[in-house]
């Protein structure tokens, strides 16, 4: 702080800075003016706090100077120390809002006093002034706490059991949570509305708020061009049909001033503690939701008018396997047009429909032997965007069919199927060949092999592998250079006994005779 000392008697202005310690009492400089001119003249460069004034003084006194002071809005507190005791100018004084009026000669510890008083009165309008400013901006901030408590409410964040207290921190009013409230979840991404800097957030707080007018107690923006519109609710059905109202309108002016695709979803009316849930269902109707159109949808009142026609799983497969693929693909393309027909399309519906279609296809596959073609499978697990529309699940469902049929016709025609059978046991001789473990390594299904392997060879796949094993017992027993046992072992017959059997059923005599044979 700073003080003025304005009188025209330079000894008693120079006696009188001398004498007081005016920086213990909180001045950095103590200014000496000898005349109002020159008192102005400082104000003008420099912040006074204080001003310790004489009255009568050549060209002018300390009471216009005062009201100079006022008028100019300066802040300064004054303290009057003179020689006049009159009764007007105390009076002129006190008007003018000095803090104290000393009559000369004053004591050190008078003029003291006063001026520490005048001190005091300077740090309480200080603290006065920064108690309003810090009111004023936390005024200003009540946009954005509400706007952090509805965002919180409606993403989540602040679960039910938090809502007092938050209302409590965020110093919001306590009938906020009074009534029943309506969610509005308003997508407007199919719009170019959305390519703006701020998502289009903006204009969407102005047109809600157009709309619902007073009924929109917040908007909480929710990402990806979409926000809550979270309305008061007076009554439920009545007013849920007024909401409905509100939405046709705002939909139709939307697409006529923006252009593209708009969706509206509309919760039940609900309590403050339930609103997060019946938000977070609303986003997840818009995450399913595939429509390519607008629309509203009441999620409280809407009803399908037709139950969903389960999907013909079995006709799907028999038609799969007589090869009757443009009548299988007409059979899906007719159930997805139907789906994508209805009122509401949402992802669930086109998920429950591809693992059917996925189960009925797999199982014609394993039934005709082409489940484990790398084609086929490719095929059947791929776009994984499938499910984003109609349109892209009937060009997958396209694919897997005409997958399946080239890999049916692929394994019908490849005569090298049963070499591959047949290389396979000679390699594996000696060990214990089964079905199952040679239909894995030729990709097919251990009943469509059975069927195959015998419709091909005459044969069932056990007569081939024990012919095939006689055949090189056979061999070995003519070079006589293993005994009947290690013969046995060798050509994958478990024991002695069951080889004699099997050998003597196949050449007439056992294999000690037939060695006994080759080596005459």
């Amino acid at each position: 702080m700073n003080l003025m000392i304005l009188d025209d008697d330079y000894y008693s202005v120079d006696s009188l800075k001398k004498k007081l310690n005016w920086r213990g009492m909180g001045f950095d400089d103590v200014f000496c003016a000898y005349s109002a001119s020159q008192a102005r003249e400082r104000f003008l460069k420099s912040s006074v706090e204080v001003l310790l004034t004489d009255i009568e003084m050549p060209k002018g006194d300390g009471i216009d100077f005062l009201e100079w002071v006022r008028r100019n809005n300066y802040t300064t507190e004054c303290v009057f120390l003179t020689c006049y005791a009159e009764f007007g100018y105390c009076s002129k004084a006190l008007k003018l809002q000095c803090v104290d009026y000393l009559l000369k000669p004053a004591e050190s510890g008078a003029i003291e006093a006063a001026v520490l008083k005048a001190v005091k009165k300077i740090k309480s309008k200080e603290v006065e002034i920064r108690d309003r400013s810090c009111a004023e901006r936390w005024l200003n901030t009540e946009a954005s706490r509400l706007d952090h408590f509805w965002q919180g409410i409606t993403s989540g964040r602040i679960p039910a059991s938090l809502i007092p207290q938050q209302i409590q921190d965020l110093y919001l009013p306590s009938g906020i949570t009074e009534g029943s409230l309506i969610p509005v979840l308003m997508d407007w991404s199919g719009c170019q509305l959305c390519e703006e800097p701020d998502g289009g957030e903006r204009e969407m707080r102005s047109v809600l708020g157009d709309t619902f007018g007073a009924g929109l107690q917040a908007f909480a923006y929710a990402g990806k061009s979409a926000g809550f519109a979270i309305l008061s609710a007076r009554c439920e059905r009545v007013e849920v049909v007024e909401v409905m109202n509100s939405c046709e309108q705002l939909l139709a002016s939307c697409g006529s001033r923006y252009g593209g695709t708009f969706r509206i979803f509309v919760g039940k009316p609900c309590a403050i503690e339930a609103l997060g849930l019946s938000c977070a269902s609303l986003a997840d109707s818009a995450k399913r939701d595939v429509t390519q159109r607008s629309f509203i949808r009441d999620e409280g009142l809407i009803h399908e008018a037709n139950p969903k026609k389960p999907f013909p799983k079995d006709l799907l497969r028999d038609e799969l396997l007589q090869m009757k693929l443009d009548e299988a693909q007409s059979v899906c393309s007719s159930h997805i047009k139907g789906m994508a027909g209805s009122k509401r399309l949402d992802r669930g519906e086109l998920k429950a429909f591809l693992r059917d279609f996925q189960t009925a296809v797999q199982s014609a596959a394993e039934m005709v032997g082409i489940a484990k073609s790398s084609e086929f499978q490719e095929a059947l697990s791929g776009e994984d965007n499938a499910t984003d529309s109609a349109f892209l699940l009937e060009e997958h469902v396209k694919k897997c069919v005409a997958a399946y049929g080239e890999s049916v016709k692929k394994l019908a025609s490849d005569d090298a199927l049963i070499s591959r059978i047949k290389q396979y046991v000679s390699e594996r001789l000696p060990e214990d060949i089964s079905r199952d473990e040679v239909a894995k390594s030729v990709f097919i299904s251990p009943c469509y092999l059975s069927h195959m392997f015998r419709s091909k060879t005459g044969l069932s796949l056990t007569e081939y592998i024990a012919g095939e094993r006689v055949k090189k017992a056979k061999a070995l027993l003519l070079q006589n250079r293993l005994s009947v046992r290690d013969v046995a072992i060798e050509s994958g017959f478990g024991n002695i006994a069951y080889f004699s059997k099997q050998f003597k059923r196949a050449t007439g005599v056992t294999p000690r005779e037939f060695k006994m044979k080759g080596q005459k």
